[in-house]
Order: structure tokens, then C-alpha cells, then sequence
């Protein structure tokens, strides 16, 4: 079922990005994160680093406000939990969607900054877990387009943990938890990307 949703998803940006008016863009972004869980009375606190490929369609009204519609997938650098540094290089790829606005501000010669924000759900399985977290995103971007429609963008994004579930599934034991989360991530992120005129 996963694998469907996130086919349809990426299929759905291809697709959005044909009208006029939108655009499609890639960025690597670079994330440092902390923050606390808490499950019951059992409290963790956590940091660690991550790196993410971010694919967004945005589809763009009066150059001035942009709806997006982004997924993409992320990869555990370091994690250091209560003061253990935890070993993720056998960590998989986890993945995510969501959809956004932006406002956008031109300053001229193909140059503008945009201001989003963003929900976004993100999944990660791992051994006899599953662990979806949703987010806010809220990100600032320096983009500058190419008479050719080409896009290249350096940006700022916050991110915030809302809520979360985790499913612990190793028959016979089957049990969902529901962490509450307290924490944020700042991320730099690189772009390029191609503008529909």
C-alpha cells in the first residue's frame, strides 16, 4: 500500500508541474535536529543530524502566492539518544509527503525570496518498528530563475515535530505507542529546479 501512495505521489507532482505557471525542483537539504519524546512517564531526549532529498510541484497564482505539493525521503547521519550515540548507518531510507503555500516577493531580474509553510507526514521502518511523525515546515528560500526557466535556490528551513505514532509488530507482541514530541530542526538547503512560463 506504501509503495502505491508514494507512486501515486510522485506521479501526482510530474503531473501538476505540466500546467502552466508551475514548477518542479529538487533540493538536498542538510538538517540538524533535537528534542525530547516522551512515552508514559519514559522521557528521551535526542539530537542527531540527517540529510534529505526534497522534491516540490508548485503551482504559482499571480507570481505572488504558490501552492506546493512536495514528498521525498530522508537519511539518519548521527543520533545521539540521552547522551549514546546510536549507530544508523544500517537505518533505511525513510520517506514523506505533504502540501504547502508560499508566498512569493520578487525583487526583479528573475530573483525572488519565498516564504512557505508546510505540513508533512513522514514514515520509517526499521527491524519491528514503524514510526510515521507528522511536521510543520516553515522555510525561506533565495531562488533565482534563468531566461530558460531554470531555477537555482539556497535556503533556511525550521522544522517541528506535531505528534507521532510508533507500531511495534514482532508476533506474538503487537503495540502502538503515541509519543509526544518536543523539539526542532533547522536545515540549509540547495535547490535546482525548472519554471513553466
Amino acid at each position: 500500500m506504501k509503495r502505491i501512495v508514494l507512486i501515486l505521489l510522485y506521479l501526482s507532482i510530474v503531473l501538476v508541474s505540466a500546467w502552466a505557471g508551475s514548477g518542479l525542483s529538487m533540493e538536498a537539504l542538510y538538517r540538524n535536529k533535537s528534542g525530547t519524546t516522551l512515552i508514559g512517564m519514559s522521557r528521551s531526549d535526542y539530537e542527531g543530524k540527517e540529510a534529505e532529498i526534497l522534491f516540490t510541484s508548485k503551482s504559482t497564482v499571480d507570481d505572488v502566492y504558490a501552492f506546493t505539493f512536495f514528498g521525498g525521503f530522508t537519511k539518519a547521519l548521527s543520533l545521539v539518544s540521552d547522551g549514546v550515540e546510536k549507530d544508523v548507518s544500517s537505518v533505511p531510507l525513510g520517506w514523506f509527503y505533504g502540501v504547502g503555500n508560499a508566498i512569493l516577493v520578487p525583487f526583479g531580474d528573475g530573483t525572488e525570496a519565498e516564504v512557505s509553510v508546510g505540513y508533512d507526514a513522514s514514515y520509517l521502518e526499521y527491524l519491528n518498528y514503524e514510526s510515521r511523525v507528522d511536521h510543520l515546515r516553515i522555510g525561506l528560500r533565495f531562488i533565482q530563475t534563468s531566461y530558460e526557466g531554470l531555477q537555482f535556490s539556497l535556503g533556511l528551513e525550521y522544522l517541528r515535530p506535531l505528534w507521532g505514532r510508533v507500531i511495534y509488530d514482532a508476533p506474538p507482541t503487537y503495540a502502538v505507542y503515541r509519543p509526544h514530541y518536543s523539539g526542532s530542526a533547522f536545515a540549509v538547503s540547495v535547490g535546482l529546479g525548472y519554471q513553466s512560463w
